[in-house]
């Protein structure tokens, strides 16, 4: 057996191996120690359980197995947690259904590997939630060392710190996700591809972050102070001060609405846009924009992108369908309205990107904002209109 130090058996159940939870009964445990500690595998399969602790809910140093159940935990520290560092293969999180109800000061649930959910009902808050001072603290919704995957699933995260973090990557196969936190609402240090699903992040610092960002299809509302989506990438400066970077946003398809106090997509490399529906609305005042970029490629799709003169039209443009930049004199407000396209914005603007494939090259338009308007011809797939009131 291996040596166990004294402050290991400072849980309600403790277990040097293995423990397999199973059946339909209802574990109730209160404890001012952690609430189920194994060293190596705990197993879940059904049943029902409330935790009340000060220290973690379940931990699993190995790894952490649901297959259905459902999960009340208060802890002071971390909700469900793994923490094998010496195995590839150990230390994960694997979950296939379930209903949890997570509220920790810590992190809600943490992987010292990969975690993995399907199915099932996620409702957790971390720390004060939201709104809260955050501190040094590891204070996350969904957290793993490695990859995140979650298929389907509803989930309601209230968090201090990012509500879905992974040192990898970040892949979302459909599911409803709502999310309030006082970082970013999914940050991934590598790459983010989202299949589909209706993606709510109504307040956060940061909406979406990763190095490469895959949109394919899916509903999204992101709130943010900072970059809605932002790729981040490797920056580097080359022939006569050109920027180029490593970092890419990719948008298939779907519905992006974006209101942010800085950029609404900002790519340290190439924002590629191939279809979809998507409204950004930046911040009107300062550097910032509705899109900031190195490259900037429309294949299809419609894109409005409305906010104050930042760095709109910076980079290298590839447009296969037109693409029109408008810059205002002063501050309006009210519809924007060009053909059969229209859109009103939330916030007062002094610059309009529009690109769409219901725009014609070599025809005259007439453009409306609000009351006021104006004959514009598009003469070319990217057409420049300086100063237009």
């Amino acid at each position: 057996m291996d040596s166990i130090s004294n402050d290991e058996y400072d849980s309600a159940i403790y277990s040097v191996d293995s423990i397999l939870f199973s059946g339909s009964g209802k574990l109730n445990i209160v404890s001012t120690m952690k609430g189920i500690y194994s060293k190596n595998i705990i197993v879940f399969r059904d049943g029902n359980y409330v935790i009340d602790c000060n220290d973690d809910g379940i931990k699993g140093v190995n790894g952490i197995a649901i297959i259905n159940g459902n999960f009340d935990i208060k802890t002071l520290s971390d909700g469900l947690k793994t923490s094998n560092d010496n195995n590839s293969d150990l230390g994960y999180i694997i979950i296939d259904n379930g209903n949890f109800n997570i509220k920790a000061d810590g992190d809600c649930l943490e992987s010292n590997n990969y975690l993995y959910f399907y199915n099932g009902i996620i409702n957790a808050q971390s720390a004060e939630g939201y709104k809260k001072v955050k501190n040094d603290k590891s204070a996350k919704g969904i957290k793993a060392v490695n990859n995140i995957v979650l298929v389907n699933g509803e989930f309601v995260l209230n968090c201090m710190d990012d509500a879905i973090h992974s040192n990898g990557d970040i892949a979302i196969y459909n599911g409803n996700i709502n999310i309030k936190t006082g970082d970013d609402g999914i940050h991934a240090d590598n790459n983010i591809y989202i299949n589909d699903g209706n993606i709510d992040i109504s307040y956060s610092y940061e909406g979406i972050e990763g190095k490469n960002i895959t949109i394919n299809r899916g509903n999204y509302n992101i709130v943010s102070n900072d970059d809605g989506i932002n790729g981040t990438g490797n920056k580097k400066i080359v022939d006569d001060d050109k920027l180029i970077g490593d970092g890419s946003v990719i948008i298939n398809d779907g519905i992006i609405k974006v209101s942010t106090k800085s950029d609404g997509i900002d790519c340290n490399g190439s924002i590629i846009i191939n279809g979809g529906k998507i409204y950004l609305e930046g911040a009107n005042l300062g550097p910032n924009s509705a899109l900031d970029y190195y490259h900037l490629e429309i294949n299809g799709g419609t894109l409005f992108a409305i906010g104050g003169i930042g760095a709109d039209d910076k980079g290298d443009i590839d447009a296969k369908q037109p693409v029109i930049f408008v810059t205002l004199s002063k501050f309006y407000d009210g519809e924007i309205n060009i053909g059969k396209l229209s859109y009103i914005p939330s916030i007062k603007y002094k610059s309009i990107i529009i690109s769409s494939s219901l725009l014609l090259s070599n025809k005259e338009y007439v453009f409306r904002i609000g009351e006021n308007t104006k004959k514009i011809r598009i003469n070319d797939k990217v057409t420049k209109i300086e100063k237009f009131m």
